[in-house]
């Protein structure tokens, strides 16, 4: 900095220079929209020799020397830095060897000959300026040789470091357990809603929660794909959190005007070992105005592995209101006194023994027999993938309750079921349904 000036009037008042005379303020030779302006022409000195910048915002001024500029951005001996007003081409300043004819040809030509054989430029038509790097060829290839004999073997160090990582980032990037924890964390889960009807009117009664993965490229990803995951990496708590909070919120409307609909929740086995699923359902009901009649939990004879704990946590939500539904029964090794013990409100038969029903396999009495061990029970009973007049006219005459499958209905979203129920009539036996639920 040489030197500091309060300008007014076009008349220098003060300056760091101190006391004396001062000459009038020539006009800018660049006036930028914010206010600055500069002087690069050569028309102002400094007063102390050499050629001088200068730069005003308001009344206040600074001279600068304009090699230093330059000099504070040039670190390497082998290449010269210029700086020049345009469109003269005036050369204000310059650190290096090479010549101001080679400086200029660079300035003007975009490239330099002779000994400056690489030349880069740099301009500023807001400020009227450009800049001109121009380095000799032969020290140029010289430093990069020498460089490279350093470099070049830290760099192949380097190179497979950096591909080590990046295929160690990429497995776990892709490993199924750390997508499936993303998908908890982003809530990736949608849900599907297969309604459940009366056999006797057609009407329906309520739905099954259907989960499903939606993965953030769109594809959907099937339960039998990733609930097992989810269970043995322990991310099946919070999915099923998320379910029967998703299911109030998107049934929730619904459930509140139509107290006798239900929405089943299916619970791995895992979460029957716990009383924490009461405790979150109290707190979800609580904040949704569902009733907890409204709310069946489901689970497949395979969460009955620990039957004194699961015993606990049915007792408990049956205590709430809950009902406590078997799935796919028939598929494992339920008995009658075993299902006694649990206290279970229904039974719903597996889709493997409904296809055999009519056909003369070993599995095609099976119904009958599931039948009849629920009406000793006092159980109702649900058949699942019911797809024929057939089978409804078979599962009429043995006085099963209720069915779901495609023969009535696809698994629908939240705004198609809400039709479905609309077009359907109102059960008969709703009330009996509500109390043995």
């Amino acid at each position: 900095m040489r030197r500091i000036d309060y300008v007014a009037e076009g008349q220098i008042l003060c300056s760091s220079w101190g006391p004396g005379t001062y000459e009038a303020v020539s006009p800018p030779d660049v006036a930028v929209a914010d206010g600055v302006r500069l002087w690069h022409s050569g028309a102002l000195s400094s007063g102390r020799g050499g050629r001088s910048l200068a730069v005003a915002r308001g009344p206040h001024r600074a001279l600068l020397d304009a090699e230093a500029i330059i000099d504070a951005l040039n670190d390497s001996a082998d290449t010269t830095l210029a700086i020049a007003a345009m469109p003269s081409g005036t050369l204000l300043a310059k650190t290096g060897l090479v010549s101001d004819a080679e400086v200029g040809a660079a300035l003007v030509a975009k490239s330099a000959g002779g000994k400056a054989s690489f030349a880069a430029q740099a301009s500023s038509p807001r400020l009227s300026l450009k800049a001109v790097a121009v380095s000799s060829g032969e020290r140029m290839w010289r430093g990069w040789a020498k460089e490279a004999l350093v470099l070049g073997p830290i760099g192949l160090a380097a190179g497979a470091s950096l591909a080590s990582l990046v295929l160690w980032l990429s497995r776990r990037r892709f490993s199924p357990g750390v997508e499936l924890r993303r998908a908890v964390r982003n809530r990736e889960f949608v849900l599907l809603y297969q309604p459940l009807v009366e056999l006797a009117t057609g009407a329906c009664v309520g739905a099954e929660a259907l989960v499903r993965w939606r993965r953030a490229d769109g594809r959907i990803v099937p339960p039998l794909d990733f609930i097992p995951l989810a269970e043995s990496n322990g991310l099946i708590r919070p999915i099923t959190e998320q379910v029967i909070e998703r299911a109030l919120t998107e049934l929730g409307p619904m459930l509140r005007r139509r107290r006798d609909l239900h929405v089943s929740i299916n619970l791995a086995p895992m979460d029957l070992q716990d009383p924490w699923i009461a405790q979150c359902l109290d707190q979800l009901l609580a904040d949704s105005g569902v009733e907890p009649h409204q709310v069946t939990v489901e689970t497949t004879e395979r969460g009955m592995v620990d039957a004194d704990a699961a015993r606990e946590v049915i007792k408990g939500l049956r205590s709430r209101g809950h009902g406590v539904a078997i799935d796919d029964f028939g598929t494992g090794y339920s008995s009658l006194s075993y299902l006694q013990s649990l206290e279970v409100d229904t039974l719903k038969i597996d889709k493997t023994f409904i296809d055999a029903l009519g056909l003369e396999t070993a599995t095609s009495s099976v119904v009958p027999h599931i039948v009849e061990m629920a009406r000793t029970l006092r159980l109702r009973v649900v058949a699942e993938g019911v797809e024929t007049d057939a089978q409804v006219k078979f599962l009429r005459e043995q006085a099963v309750d209720y069915a779901q499958g495609w023969l009535f209905s696809k698994p629908l979203t939240c705004d198609a079921f809400g039709e479905f129920v609309r077009k359907s009539p109102i059960a008969a036996a709703t009330a009996n349904f509500e109390l043995a639920l």
